[in-house]
């Protein structure tokens, strides 16, 4: 009896070992299956070091290093990233942790010649060509100005340094202005772009990155009448930071909504700047707002000023008959010397002869 017994215990003990392993082996595959699921899912995030963080970071750039196997991870998706980090940029909202502080001081108009300036000069809108070409489009509004007849599509595709995110942008323009999804730049390329330009139009004028320089500065520019390209944010809203980048190991983060416009006038009695904004048209934004934004986008400014060493080719003298005309004259003056004395000895004769 207790023999059969045994037998009976020890069968179900079989299958109950039986159950457990396949459980365990049935647990084993539905966890590679969900490992390779969320494998394939993460391919498709942007990597973590695009993440958005508030911090205070300065303007531009920190020295904080970024592993380098961590930069090759962003590397490696260049190509698809630009989209997901501007769509992260954009999300990320304005708070008061965020948003980006600057000083408020006031103006410093004595220096200024004119209460009020306003410059003739012609709006031009970055839309629908350049969706994210504020700032080229800005610098082309100003050449117009100054009488050169390039396009804004011309200047971004011939002469701007482009490069898909990440990128420096005080270096080059992150992504293309031709794309809705393209981040932008600062002053540097912008200056870069105008004096290429500047080298194949005889170099009559010349670009500065002026960046830093007080407000005042820039409005005693269009005292002068010079407009400026300058960097404020749309509809000139409180600036804040967004993604941060991983750029050449330091720590890199956007600024948004950032905005590059023209500035063309101001108006010290009813305290306002005139502005040609590449998204609106000409505007009018209050004079000291208009000062923030520019401080809180890093200072960033382009001035645009006539080369003094320029020297202007003279055209040639005289029409191709002249020319010959010359010559032979000259060839005239190469006769012998026997043969031209004995013209002078003929001369003289006559005149003599008609005092006679």
């Amino acid at each position: 009896m207790a023999r059969k017994h045994s037998k009976r215990i020890s069968k179900k003990t079989v299958i109950c070992i039986t159950g457990i392993v396949l459980a365990l082996l049935l647990a084993v595959i539905v966890t590679v299956l969900l490992l390779h699921i969320l494998e394939k899912n993460n391919l498709n995030e942007p990597p973590s070091e695009t993440e958005s963080v508030i911090s205070s970071l300065p303007c531009i750039a920190s020295s904080e290093v970024i592993s380098e196997e961590s930069s090759s991870t962003v590397a490696s998706t260049v190509n698809n990233v630009t989209k997901d980090l501007k769509k992260q940029s954009d999300e990320i909202k304005q708070t008061k942790e965020n948003t980006v502080k600057v000083n408020k001081t006031d103006i410093d108009f004595s220096v200024l010649k004119q209460r009020s300036v306003r410059l003739a000069v012609n709006y031009l809108p970055q839309n629908p060509e350049l969706p994210t070409g504020c700032e080229i489009t800005s610098l082309t509004t100003v050449l117009n100005f100054y009488g050169y007849t390039v396009s804004k599509t011309t200047m971004a595709d011939k002469y701007l340094d482009k490069q898909n995110a990440p990128a420096d942008w005080t270096k080059v323009f992150m992504g293309t202005p031709f794309d809705e999804h393209s981040f932008g730049c600062y002053a540097q390329p912008i200056t870069n772009a105008a004096n290429r330009f500047f080298a194949d139009n005889k170099n009559k004028h010349i670009a500065y990155n002026k960046s830093g320089i007080a407000f005042s500065a820039i409005l005693s520019e269009i005292d002068n009448g010079r407009p400026v390209v300058i960097w404020g944010t749309m509809s000139m809203k409180e600036a804040y930071k967004t993604v941060k980048f991983n750029i050449d190991g330091k720590t890199m983060q956007w600024i948004a909504p950032e905005h590059c416009l023209v500035l063309i006038g101001y108006d010290i009695d009813r305290g306002v700047a005139v502005m040609s904004d590449p998204q609106k048209g000409i505007v009018e934004y209050n004079i000291y707002t208009v000062k923030q934004r520019y401080e809180s986008m890093c200072s960033q400014c382009v001035f645009i000023r006539e080369n003094e060493n320029y020297v202007e080719e003279e055209p040639p003298i005289g029409s191709e008959e002249e020319s010959n005309s010359s010559e032979t004259v000259s060839e005239q003056e190469e006769q012998t010397p026997t043969e031209s004395s004995k013209s002078e000895d003929t001369q003289t004769e006559i005149e003599t002869g008609d005092d006679d």
